[in-house]
Parts: C-alpha cells; structure tokens; sequence
C-alpha cells in the first residue's frame, strides 16, 4: 500500500457514545516482544526501501528511516482473518523524530482481512486512519513522542481505535476496501516515501476473533 497526502481529515476528538467496551485479553494468537529482530522470527517478513536502520536491544525494537525520506522498512506477517468475525491489534511504541511531509504519513500498524484494509498511521499531531480518512490529534499533554499503547479493533465494516485503552477514532461502517484486495496480513514500520521517522516499538500482538 502506498501512502499519500491526504487533503481532508476528519476529526474524531469528540466521539459519540459507543456500545463497545475496551476489552482485556487474555491469550493472545501471536505476541511479538523483540526478543530478536523481526525477520529472524519464522513469521515475520520485511520490505524495505534505501537504507533504514533497524536494531533490537533490551526488549525494544528500535527503527530508524531519517537518513533520506526515500527510505521506508516495516515487517509483515500473513494470518488468517475473516472479516465478519475480526480483529484485534496491539502495539506499544513511541514516534521520536519526524522529517518530512506530514501529510506522507509516519509509523504504523496496516491491517488486511482479503476484504478490507486499513493503516493506522502514527503522526506528530496525532493519529491517523488513512483508508477511511478519520483522525485523532492529541490533547494538550498527549504527544507521540510518549510511549502509548495502539490498539485496532475490527468487525465487518466497522473499525475503532483505542489509544491507552481510551476510545479516541470509532469509524463505524467506515472499515473499507482499499486497494489491495485479497490480502490478508498484519505489518508494522514505517511505510512512507518522502517522510522520514524514528521509533521504538517495545511489542506488537493480535487477536484472532472467532
């Protein structure tokens, strides 16, 4: 998926009432805790553009792409999602620099069930679902630069976005198709070209639900 500017951003710091609730899991299908770079594990696979740095010390995965803004790396891993049942995503991670267009997109966390797709960028100012075009800017003393924990739920056509366990994007019937059909993966990393990052991603988890 190639990420663009985007021209028109909704804002969902105000957020009706939801029948959802933040959920506690308990086991999860796969957890990854950087106890090795992700292309050493059996199940992950990466794509990278220039020269990226990428380095895992102490738990953390640390991913570095400011070298030039043609640089981009993330790590994919193939599942086996349905769409009428769902998803759920976890990750914990920090954005520490950014340089470039912010509008080219950041770090992130991409979602595909062969049906539909979805990034969940993460941005200076906040956050972002590129497909459905529904944003989140951070309150007063909410940076990215600060660890925070992202997690992407999803049903059907209908996708939400907690952030430390606080609902902050709810996009119902807004969980569309893209234009990667028949994909059915979870990645992670830094995918824009013409925008550079630096992160640290302590983990990355998800939920099949059945």
């Amino acid at each position: 998926m190639k990420i663009k500017a985007l021209l028109l951003i909704t804002s969902c710091s105000l957020l009706p009432l939801s029948s959802y609730s933040y959920e506690t899991i308990d086991a999860w299908d796969l957890v990854y805790e950087v106890d090795a770079l992700p292309d050493n594990q059996v199940y992950w696979s990466p794509t990278k553009a220039g020269a990226p740095k990428v380095e895992a010390e102490r738990g953390l995965l640390h991913l570095d792409t400011t070298s030039s803004l043609s640089n981009k790396l993330s790590f994919s891993h193939s599942w086996d999602i349905n769409n009428a049942t769902g998803l759920i995503v976890e990750a914990k991670l920090k954005l520490q620099t950014f340089t470039g267009d912010t509008g080219l997109g950041g770090v992130g966390i991409y979602v595909a069930d062969d049906v539909r797709e979805e990034a969940l960028i993460v941005r200076p100012k906040g956050i972002l679902l590129y497909n459905s075009n529904l944003a989140y800017n951070w309150g007063t003393n909410e940076k990215s630069a600060d660890y925070h924990v992202y997690r992407i739920e999803t049903e059907g056509t209908d996708i939400r976005v907690y952030v430390d366990g606080i609902l902050r994007i709810e996009g119902i019937g807004r969980f569309g198709a893209g234009d990667n059909l028949f994909t059915n993966q979870v990645s992670f990393g830094d995918y824009s070209a013409g925008a550079g990052s630096r992160s640290t991603w302590d983990y990355i988890k998800y939920k099949i639900n059945l």
